[in-house]
């Protein structure tokens, strides 16, 4: 009965989140407690007003889950804090099961951000100094880690789980895969 009326709550919230968190992330290289934090407690509070204790279970689980998926598929090299919190308010938002579709697709959208920001120097010392500065510059980018704003493959690993999401309807698909999959190990 409230299922639209939450659908579009978590829509605005996430949106809302992502995208002030990838303006400062661009901007400032860091996203803000006092922008992660807000969007936690409104996560849960929305959750609760809609579905009462499950609600609560479901955000709480989001908000644990998402950012612990975000650290183990970083392995080694983990994300920065501001990363992580961004990611406890998206699964406090999104609840469980959404939340780690959001978790895969960041990843995704993550890999192919630092690979064209990899790739992307390359091709601009190539361009602007010649073969022999680009060979430099290949070999400066493999000893130094890209860095890249990773607020924006949250926002587009989010904003496509949310996709999935009204495009089907509802999330009973996401919990018979990951129910099926659990199955099938």
């Amino acid at each position: 009965m409230h299922a639209p009326v939450l659908a579009g709550c978590m829509t605005a919230l996430v949106v809302s989140a992502v995208g002030l968190a990838t303006c400062t992330d661009l901007r400032r290289r860091r996203i803000p407690n006092r922008l992660t934090l807000p969007a936690i407690v409104a996560g849960l509070v929305v959750r609760i007003g809609f579905q009462g204790w499950e609600g609560l279970a479901v955000s709480t689980c989001g908000l644990v889950g998402a950012p612990a998926l975000l650290v183990a598929l970083h392995a080694g090299r983990g994300p920065g804090m501001g990363d992580v919190k961004l990611m406890a308010a998206v699964g406090s938002i999104l609840g469980l099961p959404l939340a780690l579709v959001a978790v895969l697709l960041t990843a995704i959208a993550g890999g192919l951000l630092a690979l064209g920001a990899q790739w992307g120097g390359v091709i601009a010392a190539a361009v602007l100094g010649g073969r022999g500065h680009a060979r430099a510059a290949a070999e400066e980018k493999t000893s130094q880690p890209a860095s890249i704003p990773y607020a924006v493959g949250i926002g587009i690993g989010a904003l496509s789980a949310l996709t999935l999401y009204w495009w089907t309807e509802n999330e009973r698909w996401l919990r018979w895969g990951i129910a099926g999959t659990l199955r099938h190990s």
